[in-house]
């Protein structure tokens, strides 16, 4: 900036202004011009130069200050001769090469006061409630263009509230035309939530208005509209999803798989309504498993499971127990539905159970089971020669006859007598 509009001041020894200089010109130069006389012949005068502070906005003023002396001298001629020099208390003579003539120099420096920008942005989020600081958002410096490509951003910043307010301070001190893109940073996503890929186009001119530098800033969207920087999310947890299980035991028999059927059954919360979603039978073990619920919203889902005995197989006494299960689904708001079910077992009273289960038992002659039998074989034929074991049967069963056959002899004999 030009080096205009400064003045300086020449002081006495009493600290006077005795004379001043006019305003500096665009080239930085002043002058102060002094007239002495005869009368002034043979007298020295002592000054102090130093420059006027001034109240121009953005300017640094110089400090400095020079001391001078002043001699006139009567040359004989009838003229008289003004020379000026540094001033020196020990030097009585005009120093050599003195004239009338003196420069000095002083320094400004100019430095407007900065402009400031704050760029107010908005983040909307809905599907939850929003933390402080969970969101992130990055401001690129570019050119005209608006490429982002290989850069990083200069500023990067958090909602600073649960409103999801966030900015980005600007400071410039010079003048000039700014260009920036702001985003949302995803680079770090929070399970659940659909990020915003909208970005915008800041432009900021700073100009020079009297020392102090002035910033118009116009946002627009990647369309060329105007706009305000705002990005919309949206939090959609991932649904839960869970299987009823239950088991079957059987007593008084051999449990095979299919054997008996399970109904589930979606009904209100106090249970008084039935609507079938699914049948299910068990497996050797005695387990059974329904299809597994998706649910996608936190609540409360009610159901009922029973056995089905509507073709029931002779000999089975089967268990009524009709269980009533709460299925509570709630969102951790980390990107998850979560679930926990409580479970009541209803027969002559209601209780509480900490699992399906239902017992049947079976009254009647169970068949013989062949592998039974075989595994007893096997095992008497480990005991030793089968050949010896087989004599010593037969002997047995001889003596036994013979045995009976004498019993008998006797008391026929008795009666005889």
């Amino acid at each position: 900036k030009a080096p205009t509009g400064f003045t300086f001041g020449l002081y006495d020894e009493e600290g006077e202004l005795i004379a001043d200089t006019v305003e500096t010109g665009a080239s930085g130069e002043a002058s102060i011009r002094r007239v002495y006389t005869k009368d002034d012949a043979g007298s020295k005068f002592i000054y102090t130069l130093k420059e006027i502070a001034g109240t121009a906005a953005g300017y640094t003023y110089d400090d400095k200050e020079y001391k001078l002396e002043v001699s006139v001298v009567d040359n004989g001629d009838g003229t008289i001769s003004a020379y000026v020099y540094d001033y020196d208390p020990d030097q009585e003579d005009i120093p050599a090469g003195a004239d009338d003539k003196y420069d000095a120099s002083f320094e400004n420096k100019y430095d407007p006061e900065d402009a400031n920008v704050t760029l107010e942005g908005d983040k909307d989020l809905t599907g939850r409630d929003m933390k402080t600081g969970e969101f992130s958002f990055d401001l690129y410096e570019t050119d005209g263009t608006y490429d982002t490509k290989d850069k990083k951003p200069v500023q990067t910043v958090s909602n600073k509230d649960t409103e999801g307010a966030f900015s980005f301070g600007l400071s410039y001190s010079k003048v000039g035309t700014y260009y920036y893109v702001a985003r949302e940073n995803a680079s770090k996503p929070l399970d659940g939530i659909s990020y915003d890929t909208s970005e915008y186009h800041v432009k900021v001119i700073v100009t020079d208005e009297d020392g102090v530098l002035k910033a118009k800033t116009s946002i627009l969207d990647t369309s060329g509209k105007e706009a305000e920087i705002a990005f919309k999310n949206s939090y959609s947890p991932e649904p839960a999803s869970l299987s009823l299980t239950g088991t079957k035991i059987l007593e008084g028999k051999k449990l095979e798989g299919g054997m008996f059927s399970f109904g589930l059954y979606s009904s209100d919360s106090s249970f008084s309504k039935e609507e079938a979603l699914g049948n299910t039978t068990n497996t050797a073990g005695g387990a059974f498993a329904f299809n597994a619920a998706s649910y996608t919203k936190e609540g409360r889902y009610y159901y009922i499971v029973k056995e089905l005995s509507d073709k029931p197989l002779d000999g089975i006494t089967y268990d009524k127990t009709v269980f009533h299960v709460t299925v509570t689904v709630t969102d951790d708001k980390e990107g998850r539905l979560v679930t926990s079910s409580d479970i009541s077992a209803v027969g002559d009273t209601e209780k509480s159970a900490d699992r399906i289960s239902f017992t049947n038992t079976y009254k009647g002659s169970e068949p013989a089971d062949p592998d039974k039998d075989k595994d007893k074989k096997d095992k008497s034929v480990k005991t030793g020669d089968s050949s010896k074991l087989i004599g010593w049967v037969i002997m047995l069963l001889l003596s036994a006859e013979g045995l009976m056959v004498l019993l008998i002899g006797r008391r026929s004999a008795g009666r005889r007598i």
